[in-house]
């Protein structure tokens, strides 16, 4: 593996983190076509892919702030 390979391998397991241990409590979808999955903390964990197609995906993961939960927006 080279090194920049191993830089996006590390660097994507560090954004992660944040999700060890949580337990995913629903599936996810949204208008664009991107889905994922939502844990019981409320962080939310879109499965991406490459603008070009051509590439690794990644998972981008988006913690909210508790009064954001309070919105009516459905994902």
């Amino acid at each position: 593996m080279r090194i920049r390979e191993r830089q996006y391998q590390d660097a994507s397991l560090e954004s992660l983190r944040p999700i060890v241990g949580e337990t995913v409590i629903n599936l996810i979808k949204d208008s664009l076509g991107n889905f994922g999955f939502r844990t019981g903390d409320g962080t939310l964990v879109w499965i991406m892919r490459d603008a070009e197609g051509n590439g690794p995906g990644f998972a981008e993961v988006v913690t909210l702030h508790p009064r954001s939960l309070r919105t009516k927006r459905r994902y």
